[in-house]
């Protein structure tokens, strides 16, 4: 199962490409320790899934931040940085499109080569900050 989402998703982001590639891709990238996938595949500090600068404003659910509507009630968005809270107003922005949860799926430390350095907190942003706006 694991195989085949992995599949879809790398043909929604590189558009057709065979499946022999798709399989030795996803060979390389589970065999390659966890603590080496962002330094070799994501261009690190320039990882475009850490960054709003590769995507339009139309592919922004919220501004500064990759991110798209599941549901109407549902956002999917790459992890929010120190930067978006402060240049891209992210609380007001959470507030104005009625978001009241963020459910952090990254592991403390997991993507620590990509996108900004991570804060003591273990993430791109306090979580502090999140909670005390709630």
């Amino acid at each position: 199962m694991k195989g085949r989402k992995e599949s879809r998703n790398v043909l929604a982001s590189y558009g057709q490409v065979s499946q022999s590639y798709l399989s030795i891709r996803y060979g390389i990238l589970y065999v390659t320790p966890w603590s080496w996938r962002c330094k070799l595949y994501c261009n690190g500090a320039n990882c475009k899934y850490c960054s709003w600068k590769s995507w339009s404003l139309k592919e922004q659910a919220i501004r500064g931040l990759y991110s798209s509507w599941i549901t109407r009630n549902i956002v999917a968005m790459s992890r929010p940085t120190v930067k978006t809270f402060t240049d891209d107003n992210l609380i007001a922005q959470f507030q104005k499109a009625n978001i009241c949860a963020v459910i952090n799926l990254q592991m403390l430390g997991e993507h620590d080569s990509c996108g900004p350095e991570l804060l003591p907190s273990g993430f791109t942003y306090n979580p502090e900050i999140l909670m005390q706006n709630g």
